[in-house]
């Protein structure tokens, strides 16, 4: 890479730390749709549903993709801009936030996820989905609790500050 396109890419990579680290959650878009979509994340995810099993291996998530429309974050149901999909395979995570690209190694111990060998995209996106990726990024950084439904069709990623509803694709 010449020093003209390093300096040219610096400021993007610095704005990218600062929003991963800094953001606060999502606001709602502002569509009916979106927003009932966040009161529907806020009033299911205070509790634990009785069908739900912390994940004890991988194995329960191996070759399944989920999606989600909104989270948890300091208590305060927030709608995503675009939806967030997860995918399980071959012992690696993918995440797309609707922004950019995450993915890495994960393993699944004593119901806790943890990803190593990780990797994103860089690419700047709108505020709201820079905002959107910086809570999952902190969500999937922080060695979340992960539960599973009996039929494995709902999934739960939790971190003391975000809560992330999933369900099958």
């Amino acid at each position: 890479m010449s020093k003209k396109r390093g300096r040219r890419l610096w400021p993007l990579l610095c704005t990218w730390v600062w929003l991963v680290g800094c953001s606060d959650g999502l606001e709602s878009s502002g569509d009916p749709g979106v927003t009932s979509s966040a009161q529907d994340v806020a009033t299911t995810a205070t509790t634990l549903p009785s069908d739900m099993l912390p994940v004890t291996d991988g194995s329960a998530l191996e070759g399944n993709s989920y999606v989600a429309d909104g989270a948890m974050v300091a208590g305060v149901g927030k709608a995503f801009a675009r939806p967030v999909t997860v995918t399980f395979e071959n012992g690696r995570v993918g995440v797309d936030s609707g922004c950019n690209g995450y993915g890495g190694r994960y393993e699944v111990d004593a119901g806790r996820l943890a990803v190593t060998d990780a990797g994103s995209t860089l690419v700047q996106c709108e505020e709201t989905l820079m905002e959107q990726e910086g809570t999952i990024l902190r969500l999937f950084d922080s060695s979340p609790a992960i539960s599973i439904s009996t039929g494995g069709d709902r999934l739960l990623i939790t971190s003391p500050d975000v809560t992330l509803h999933l369900t099958r694709r």
